[in-house]
């Protein structure tokens, strides 16, 4: 399956095409704007062919070896495309600790031919492509885009310092007790290399196990993203405040299935490039449509990337509308959080799932005031205006 962790790195662990980016620009965006996909890294523009980079033969096998170096980067993640791997062929892309060491083969789905890379520490990543000397049809790819972190979002626990606000509070201390099922379908999304969004794998009435994911319009809004997101699961403190997260279970690629054609309703439905695996510990989450919200909502999601988090509200939700970054949002198309009890939501958390008290998804975040310091006013896309506002199968989810 995709991004399997290998414990040793491929020959030879110093390639031979080494590659420098130049120095980051002056004028980056530092800003954490929750209205906005959330802007942690800059992609440089590149073109690195297979077939440009001399091989090195041994034991009958052909290893096509590059470095790439983005001084000072926290991560570097990688977008491949025209993507073609033969069986028995394998490409692997690593950094210096082989815990960021995955490898895909033939096995894998490469939807349009495209391949987007998960996080991988430091500075230099590292990319081997090995294929047996004279097969009948030679595999190709070319690296398109390399993205280098400045804001520290790889967020390995033991190594990096989380980002987070202080007051959000890890999905597995006593506040998060009771949403322990359904925080395995929220997943964070690293979408084109560069930005940061949080979606959930939502349930559908065939229960085919079709991996649709939810998030918010203003996250992917189109083919060109979805194909280049990738979806990570399960990642979260294994116990609260313990610093022990895993970044290892992702998936590359998805096709945009549906949208709102003018993003007022704020939803997109995405369908990842295969079904999560059972260790991945999916949970396809259910969703309502009622237009009445009882008492009791809570927010699952991953604020600046960070591990997952649960915000929560004691109160019944009403109803408002979103007005910001010059665009208003459908009238009373938002479920209005008027404050948390618990946490908040932050840059990151845009798309994030709302449950109601039954703890069926009601609505995705997109945007709003709410911070550490006043947790107020928090806007979700109502899940019942993504169902049927629009009568076209690809601006409403009901078709799906």
């Amino acid at each position: 399956s995709q991004s399997v962790a290998h414990s040793s790195v491929p020959y030879p662990m110093f390639p031979d095409a080494q590659f420098v980016m130049p120095d980051l620009p002056d004028d980056l965006d530092f800003s954490d704007d929750k209205n906005e996909a959330y802007v942690f890294a800059y992609p440089f523009e590149v073109s690195i062919r297979k077939q440009d980079i001399a091989p090195v033969l041994k034991n009958d096998t052909l290893y096509y070896n590059v470095s790439i170096l983005s001084k000072d980067a926290y991560s570097l993640n990688l977008i491949f495309e025209a993507v073609s791997i033969p069986e028995g062929a394998r490409l692997s892309v690593y950094g210096a600790d082989s815990a960021d060491f995955k490898t895909y083969t033939s096995d894998d789905v490469f939807l349009a031919g495209v391949l987007a890379t998960p996080l991988v520490q430091g500075e230099v990543i590292y990319v081997c492509y090995a294929e047996k000397n004279n097969l009948s049809k030679s595999g190709s790819w070319t690296i398109k885009q390399v993205a280098h972190d400045y804001k520290n979002a790889y967020l390995k626990p033991s190594l990096l310092k989380s980002t987070a606000s202080s007051c959000n509070v890890d999905i597995n201390c006593d506040e998060g007790a009771d949403w322990q099922v359904e925080k395995q379908a929220v997943c964070k999304m690293l979408i084109q290399g560069v930005t940061l969004c949080t979606g959930t794998l939502v349930n559908n009435t065939a229960k085919d196990m079709t991996p649709y994911i939810i998030t918010a319009n203003h996250c992917v809004a189109s083919e060109s993203k979805a194909l280049r997101t990738v979806f990570y699961f399960d990642y979260e403190n294994e116990t609260c405040g313990t610093a022990s997260a895993n970044p290892s279970k992702t998936i590359s690629g998805s096709s945009l299935v549906a949208t709102s054609p003018t993003g007022k309703v704020d939803f997109s439905l995405l369908k990842m490039s295969e079904i999560p695996p059972k260790y991945y510990n999916p949970y396809y989450a259910g969703w309502s449509v009622a237009s009445s919200i009882g008492k009791g909502t809570a927010c699952i999601h991953h604020p600046k990337g960070d591990v997952k988090k649960i915000s929560v509200d004691k109160d019944k939700p009403s109803t408002g509308t979103l007005n910001t970054g010059g665009i208003k949002y459908i009238e009373d198309g938002n479920w209005l959080i008027s404050r948390w009890e618990t946490g908040t939501t932050e840059g990151g958390s845009s798309g994030s799932p709302l449950f109601d008290n039954e703890h069926h998804v009601i609505g995705m975040l997109s945007g709003g005031m709410a911070s550490c310091d006043e947790p107020v006013n928090d806007y979700f896309a109502k899940f019942s205006y993504a169902w049927d506002y629009y009568d076209v199968a690809a601006n409403q989810v009901k078709a799906w």
